[in-house]
């Protein structure tokens, strides 16, 4: 008799990836994978929220070696002013973005793998990319899952 495969999506370890609020921090991410762990869907809105709407862009940047290196960059979009200004991103691209930015990393073999220390400093890159190529908060309204 054949063996019944699941194929209900499952609840993975957690990703590590940055957000930006106050300071960046490297925070845990739950994750939905397939069983085989291939395909990965971070849920963004467990630490986002639902209360604004949620944007998703892929940002590249090249690395010390030339080599290049994609990040997921998912924000708020506070068209009402009910998020508090973003200090982290304040200090970075002087820019007053009001809500949480989440930055995840995207493998070369699987989306969405886990973020070091090391990684911040390519993270605040596309941050800056990010803010540049979307002209801030403003020119965001207009813009979902673009690649920059």
């Amino acid at each position: 008799m054949p063996r019944e495969v699941n194929r209900q999506p499952i609840l993975r370890h957690p990703r590590r990836v940055i957000r930006y609020e106050l300071r960046p921090t490297l925070v845990n991410v739950p994750t939905l994978a397939n069983p085989s762990g291939a395909q990965r869907f971070p849920c963004v809105e467990a630490l986002l929220g639902t209360r604004t709407s949620v944007h998703d862009t892929v940002v590249s940047v090249i690395d010390q070696n030339g080599d290049e290196l994609n990040f997921m960059v998912s924000c708020q979009v506070n068209q009402d002013q009910r998020l508090s200004v973003n200090r982290s991103l304040r200090s970075i691209c002087e820019v007053e973005w009001c809500g949480s930015v989440l930055v995840m990393k995207i493998g070369r073999r699987s989306a969405f793998v886990n973020m070091t220390t090391s990684d911040k400093d390519l993270a605040n890159v596309a941050i800056v990319r990010f803010i540049e190529e979307t002209n801030g908060p403003v020119g965001l309204e207009y813009v979902d899952f673009l690649e920059l």
